[in-house]
């Protein structure tokens, strides 16, 4: 007799512990569910860059298109693209090449980017044509102190030269950081954080003609300098003197 109490108290002890620990795996995989969401798929596009370019007329200009698909992939279909331009544009693709496209009266125009084969076209990006050359230039620096660790908005145009080009940071010739822009651009350029406090270049580098080697044709001065703390849970007050 006491041997079959000990076996069904070791039955209900084992059947006890089942129980809970169930109910704690329920419970951990109820709150995974409830904190990993899905993460939405993207909607597959084209990107047509530049965005908002100048170039001088009876020049061409060359675009690069950017199929993205819905994982994020990224893959250049610039080769496939055809040029649709808006309002009876005087412009055209250049037969022949891949990218390219010129326009032949003065004004602001308007083109997007189609791939039939993947039955996707870009947004409508502008095109400035000018009669004069445009040369290109940094317009302006969001402010001409940062610490380090943040970035710096720089506006400014690669000109009626080249489409595409770069911009740095450096110290005493030695690079900090750099972005590539397009066009007429805003971009974002990193002030590293470790960045060494002192007076630093904000350089805009172009190949200019296309395809020549790559030079400095602008630059800004700005300040790097260390933020001083600020006091946290400082509550201790003082008296002058002790």
């Amino acid at each position: 007799m006491q041997a079959t109490s000990a076996v069904r108290r070791s039955v209900r002890l084992a059947l006890t512990l089942v129980l809970a620990c169930g109910a704690a795996l329920a419970g951990t995989a109820a709150a995974a569910a409830r904190t990993t969401p899905g993460q939405p798929a993207a909607t597959p596009h084209l990107e047509l860059t530049p965005a908002a370019a100048v170039v001088q007329l009876d020049h061409a200009i060359r675009y690069t298109v950017i199929a993205v698909d819905a994982k994020g992939g990224r893959s250049d279909v610039t080769a496939s693209t055809t040029f649709q331009f808006r309002d009876a544009a005087p412009c055209r693709q250049v037969e022949g090449t891949i990218g390219k496209a010129i326009c032949h009266r003065e004004g602001i125009y308007h083109l997007t980017g189609e791939v039939k084969a993947l039955s996707l076209a870009s947004d409508p990006v502008e095109l400035e044509v000018t009669y004069d050359p445009v040369p290109p230039r940094i317009e302006s620096v969001d402010r001409d102190r940062s610490p380090p660790g943040r970035n710096l908005e720089v506006k400014g145009t690669t000109g009626t030269c080249t489409s595409t080009g770069k911009l740095r940071l450096e110290l005493e010739g030695e690079q900090r950081s750099s972005v590539p822009v397009a066009g007429k651009f805003t971009a974002s350029l990193p002030v590293p954080p470790g960045t060494v406090p002192g007076n630093h270049d904000v350089v805009l580098s172009v190949r200019c003609p296309e395809g020549e080697e790559e030079q400095d044709v602008d630059r800004r001065v700005m300040t790097v300098e260390n933020q001083a703390p600020t006091p946290a849970n400082d509550d201790a007050s003082t008296v002058p003197g002790e």
